[in-house]
């Protein structure tokens, strides 16, 4: 009963997540520099390593096991908070941080932004990967759930400590995007399967 509920609960969550990553690679337009050109090349740069290089199951492992760690206070949920904080994007960010703030200094943006865009793909493609094999049934409701808060919370923390590097705040207008067009593709949604039941 309770996979069905997250099943359930998933399906539902999947406009949200459309939403999400539509209006997270709007969002990185809107910064300076070409933020977004680097982000991306970074998730291109970890998917070519990870197809036809090599497969870093060693470093994100490690990184894991940091995360859980420093999370240990969470227990039980300790694994989840992980999840949730990757311990390798929050290093890159203090770093990031304190060149920006402390250093005063930008040249070294794109960089930062590359390396963001690569472990954010490689901490969201290899937790998803773990995540399905911890799950033996064909359909993986447990998985399919908790992908799903786990991409929402690692989008959400992204832009949120880019918004503390710079001193802004632009989160809620993120936030307020994604709502929107969340409810729009609810109400699109809704309509189709009014159609279909006539």
């Amino acid at each position: 009963m309770i996979n069905f509920i997250k099943f359930i609960f998933s399906v539902l969550l999947a406009p949200l997540i459309l939403a999400a990553a539509l209006s997270f690679q709007k969002h990185l337009s809107g910064y300076p520099m070409n933020y977004e050109d680097f982000f991306i090349w970074g998730v291109i740069g970890f998917l070519f390593i990870f197809l036809f290089v090599f497969q870093v199951w060693g470093v994100y492992e490690t990184g894991q096991r940091i995360s859980e760690s420093i999370f240990r206070f969470l227990s039980p949920i300790d694994r989840f908070a992980a999840y949730m904080f990757p311990v390798y994007l929050l290093i890159t960010f203090v770093l990031f941080y304190i060149t920006v703030n402390f250093f005063n200094t930008n040249k070294l943006d794109h960089y930062f932004m590359f390396f963001i865009g690569f472990l954010f793909s490689m901490h969201t493609l290899m937790t998803a990967q773990d995540l399905q094999e911890m799950e033996k049934t064909p359909i993986k409701p447990n998985y399919l759930f908790l992908m799903s808060l786990i991409f929402l919370a690692n989008v959400s923390v992204v832009i949120l400590l880019v918004d503390l590097v710079f001193h802004k705040y632009t989160f809620p207008e993120y936030l307020k995007e994604t709502l929107d067009m969340a409810r729009n593709f609810y109400e699109l949604s809704f309509k189709k399967l009014m159609f279909f039941k006539r």
